[in-house]
């Protein structure tokens, strides 16, 4: 019954007492707690559902939630892992003077039921002072301008208290079998064994220099394609793999090759700094790796995220050249001056100013590209890789449009791709032979990157009208809605007067039963900044949390080999060792494997730009210069960020040494 009443205050105390080793913990946690409710609570917030376009931003932060659920699953277990060896000498010393498995296994559950309530109500109590702050953020973020109040759904609280309810239960299952697989006496000694030698190493590091070299090429050889975001996935995997091998195998061999060095090994800071590590390096190694992979994941984020928030607007503006656009079929429209007299009309009751206005007649079918062949596309099957949309025009449209002077015999042609150059001397239309004359680099309507996923048509610029009407019969594209008259013009004057005409004109359009497709930059640039606000949300987010997880891993590197370090010391500067000698020995220790995670991750995220560059053209940022000059940016700047991180982290090794 006495124990029963020492149990609780045995629980708070061995919190208090291992205060520096708890805080971390607890603000890891709550700060995970509040990121993790935040995340879910926007998904579920039920304005979002009101918003325009905002389809996508949910889809994001529903992916980024879960995401988010993954990545904090190994921080927060290693933290508890971390606590647990602080507190297995305490825990033997309570068991040798009689507190029963049992009554120890209880006090562990208090700690994990205390420790759970306070971060659950810290995390979720900080969600909701900053919450408001958080929303708005993101609706500015996202351009979408909304007056709302945040409101938390109660499915929020329930997924965040059973996700991380379910983590505390792992954790303390963790740390009990610890326990209570371990006699007394081992656990006691736990915190003075040192590790077992490692078996195999060579063999080990040739594997993860393998994996490793996989991650590597798939990074370097994916191409922009289909399989792009499995590549990445692949990669990353590979990739973080590897590291661990690497680091835990090749650490191990390199340390045992100093040592095996008389000269090198033999001397004072030399032989102290080896053995220290090689006492430990099978954690040590783990914690470099996170450290090296936490590392890259911000330079990959920091580089994404810079490059889409200085590219966004060239981004939005790719898929419009012109600021509007109409596609009608030309057979429903009687008269076409009567739309540009509309046009003049609207334009000036709404006093907008209509520039670089283009009219012309196209005719468009599906095809199958063939070799350098192009023929009709009988089914219309548009998941057959081979398919595409064919335009053909005239020259003397053309050479309106263009402003130019071609000229083109009646078996020549002119080409344009928006997307990789046709690449062929000759181009057949089934059988039908052409040669082409030039490939076009521009079309004042059509944005050309070959880097472009998206677009799957070709132009064909012919000699005369009557060929283009001829073929047009022959591949069909003279059925409805494949002839078409298009006007594409820009606008100049306020958007709230731009936006109310292009309003009425389409309300014109609809009334007219001309059954066309119509764009307009101003919507397109509503509906894509709320998917790229989103992504600029998630990454400045993620960034966040990676950085604060990295300096977390370093926090508790340091104060664990601190802690192991104290008695080693103390007994170097017994056996005659001065303060000066020992401050050099943990100078060498820290800086011998300072820049190994630092040099691991630039060149991880070096590897990784390609991809990178990949990823961000699936969204428009075609921009490598900037790309590359955002990374080397990125990389200085985490450079500086990261040995001020290490020297702050480091205070509190020497602070434990002393």
């Amino acid at each position: 019954m006495h124990k029963m009443k020492l149990i609780p205050k045995l629980a708070l105390s061995g919190i208090r007492k291992n205060g520096s080793s708890y805080f971390p913990y607890i603000l890891m946690t709550t700060f995970a707690v509040f990121v993790f409710f935040i995340f879910n609570a926007i998904s579920t917030n039920p304005m979002m559902e009101k918003m325009p376009h905002a389809i996508y931003l949910m889809m994001m932060i529903l992916l980024g939630s879960v995401l988010l659920g993954i990545i904090l699953l190994p921080i927060l277990f290693s933290t508890n892992q971390f606590l647990i060896k602080q507190r297995k000498n305490e825990l033997g010393l309570y068991n040798v003077l009689g507190l029963d498995q049992k009554y120890i296994g209880l006090m562990m559950f208090i700690e994990t039921v205390f420790l759970y309530v306070i971060t659950m109500s810290l995390g979720i109590l900080t969600a909701h002072v900053f919450s408001r702050f958080i929303f708005l953020v993101l609706l500015n973020l996202a351009g979408l301008d909304i007056e709302c109040e945040f409101v938390a759904k109660g499915e929020s609280y329930v997924v965040t208290l059973a996700y991380f309810g379910v983590v505390f239960i792992l954790n303390f299952i963790g740390s009990l079998w610890q326990v209570y697989r371990a006699k007394p006496i081992e656990l006691m000694k736990s915190g003075r064994k040192g590790e077992k030698q490692e078996k195999g190493l060579v063999i080990k590091a040739l594997i993860g220099v393998l994996i490793l070299g996989m991650g590597y090429r798939i990074a370097i050889c994916s191409g922009i394609n289909s399989q792009i975001f499995k590549d990445f996935f692949m990669a990353v995997l590979f990739v973080v793999v590897g590291t661990r091998i690497l680091f835990k195998a090749g650490s191990i061999i390199v340390l045992q090759k100093m040592k095996a060095i008389p000269k090198l090994y033999y001397q004072k800071n030399h032989f102290v700094t080896i053995s220290g590590m090689l006492y430990r390096m099978k954690r040590g190694a783990q914690s470099l790796s996170n450290i090296c992979i936490f590392s890259t994941m911000i330079m990959v984020t920091l580089i994404c995220t810079f490059s889409l928030f200085l590219e966004e607007d060239k981004a939005i503006r790719f898929n419009y050249p012109m600021d509007v656009t109409y596609d009608m079929e030309e057979e429903k429209i009687k008269d076409k001056g009567i739309f540009e007299k509309q046009i003049e009309i609207l334009a000036a009751s709404h006093q907008v100013e209509v520039k670089d206005q283009i009219a012309f007649d196209r005719q468009g079918t599906a095809v199958l590209k063939v070799g350098n062949a192009f023929v009709e596309n009988v089914d219309r099957n548009w998941m057959d890789n081979r398919s595409y949309r064919l335009y053909l025009l005239s020259l003397e449209d053309y050479n309106t449009l263009a402003h130019t002077n071609e000229v083109l015999e009646a078996d020549e042609v002119l080409i344009f791709s928006p997307t990789v150059d046709f690449g062929e001397e000759v181009v057949y239309l089934n059988e039908q032979p052409y040669k082409v004359k030039k490939e076009l680099n521009s079309l004042c309507f059509e944005t050309k990157q070959p880097r472009n996923l998206v677009n799957s048509n070709y132009y064909m610029i012919m000699p005369h009208k009557a060929q283009v009407d001829y073929w047009g019969e022959e591949m069909h594209a003279t059925d409805s809605g494949n002839k078409l008259y298009s006007v594409h013009f820009n606008l100049v004057g306020e958007e709230e007067n731009k936006d109310a005409f292009v309003k009425e004109l389409n309300e014109w359009v609809e009334a007219q039963e001309w059954d066309a497709e119509r764009g307009y930059i101003g919507e397109w640039y509503k509906e894509t900044r709320t998917m790229y606000g989103g992504l600029l949300f998630i990454g400045i987010f993620f960034g966040l949390i990676f950085m604060i997880c990295l300096l977390l891993v370093m926090y508790y590197k340091q104060i664990t080999e601190g802690y192991e370090d104290q008695r080693n010391f103390k007994i170097l500067k017994q056996v005659g060792m001065s303060d000066e000698e020992i401050k050099g020995t943990i100078k060498s220790q820290i800086l011998a494997v300072f820049f190994l995670p630092l040099i691991g991750a630039i060149i991880h995220t070096f590897v990784g730009v390609t991809m990178v560059s990949d990823l961000l053209s699936t969204i428009h940022v075609y921009d490598i210069q900037l790309i590359l000059m955002c990374s080397v940016g990125v990389m200085i700047f985490f450079a500086i960020l990261y040995v001020i991180s290490y020297l702050m982290t480091s205070k509190a090794y020497y602070k434990i040494v002393k």
